[in-house]
């Protein structure tokens, strides 16, 4: 009788502490899935519907203006009321030109070199005179440059220009603008690329430039909250802009890279092969609508609670997880079969293949 009552007990025992877990797992299930849901429907709200601060009132300083995406986004904020100090390399140029035609009074065209410590005071002389208690709201870091080759013929000094404009450009911006940038708590936006991450043949001077200021941005993005100061990355896809259209600074420089070649590396670079860089550089495919870095732009300058970094343009984000995510081995195989590599490794084959080499060698090439 006993046995038959510890039994009964026992399995009571059982069935409570079974019910007590079914009961426990529905509850959190249930508290999970509606944390989720209440997450899901805030992030749909955010997307769908963003508070948005008033344009007017706002300043913004913008670096690389007299063409591309700075030219653009000028105009573009301009429109919105919002009083643009747009940095032009050359005062004098055509896109400096086109702004004060084609927009408000407001707008200010600034002489600006970002490899000049003294335009640089001087640009942020002007702002702090027009600008006074209110301080500035944003900076945007756009004035770049991208030469390409590959960086066994690459001159030392272009990847000291792309370091001076690309990154120790941003620097000098951001650590002038600041003080302006702490009276109203505004926003610092760094146009990087998607070559920050995403690295290529070819590319190396200009991806090794944006993947240092994407890390200047995360530093100062951390050094800079306790001011109530943030920081934004954008990276955009291809775009047709001065960088990738301008041919005859490219015919240049491709030319500087010839006559600067050792007679052992005039084998393999011949004129052939750099006339062929110049001829299939890609730029005729690019989209010309430069609208969606601009309202990206416009995002996050007035968006109240905005990302820390934002995509924009074909494949940006694609390319960028690839890189990421994607084991290195099948990242490098679908980089190495790109389009413009091939074109590239199709003439050093032809060139390699009228030296006289032995197999091996010509294999390795073929198939690095």
């Amino acid at each position: 009788m006993m046995v038959s009552t510890k039994v009964f007990l026992l399995a009571c025992f059982a069935f409570l502490s079974f019910a007590g877990f079914a009961w426990n797992l529905a509850m959190w299930s249930l508290l999970t899935g509606l944390a989720v849901l209440i997450i899901a429907v805030l992030y749909l709200h955010r997307c769908a519907w963003p508070e948005r601060l008033p344009p007017r009132g706002k300043s913004v300083f913008i670096t690389g203006c007299d063409s591309g995406f700075g030219n653009a986004t000028a105009k573009h904020l301009d429109a919105l009321g919002i009083q643009v100090f747009a940095g032009c390399l050359f005062p004098g140029g055509e896109g400096a030109s086109r702004l004060r035609a084609e927009c408000s009074d407001k707008l200010c065209v600034i002489p600006l070199d970002v490899t000049e410590q003294e335009d640089v005071d001087a640009a942020i002389a002007t702002i702090t005179k027009s600008t006074g208690d209110e301080g500035l709201w944003g900076v945007v870091n756009n004035a770049g440059i991208c030469l390409w080759s590959r960086l066994e013929v690459t001159p030392m000094e272009t990847i000291q220009q792309h370091l001076d404009v690309n990154l120790l450009g941003q620097i000098r911006i951001v650590k002038a603008t600041l003080p302006l940038l702490r009276k109203s708590r505004g926003r610092v936006i760094s146009i990087n690329s998607t070559n920050s991450y995403f690295y290529m043949t070819l590319f190396g001077a200009y991806g090794i430039s944006k993947a240092a200021a994407e890390m200047f941005s995360n530093v100062l993005r951390l050094e800079s909250r306790k001011w109530g100061i943030q920081v934004i990355t954008i990276h955009p896809g291809g775009f047709r802009t001065g960088l990738v259209t301008n041919l005859n600074s490219m015919r240049q420089y491709l030319q500087k890279c010839n006559d600067q070649l050792s007679a052992d590396l005039k084998q393999y670079y011949t004129p052939e092969y750099f006339q062929a860089m110049l001829d299939n550089n890609g730029a005729s495919t690019l989209p010309t609508d430069l609208s969606p870095v601009c309202r990206t732009v416009t995002t996050a300058l007035l968006e109240r609670a905005p990302s820390t970094c934002y995509r924009c343009g074909p494949f940006a984000g694609v390319m960028v997880r690839s890189a990421q995510f994607l084991p290195t081995p099948l990242f490098e195989f679908f980089v190495r079969n790109s389009k413009l590599f091939n074109k590239e490794l199709k003439v050093l084959i032809r060139i390699r293949s009228k030296m006289t080499v032995n197999s091996r060698s010509l294999a390795f090439l073929r198939y690095r």
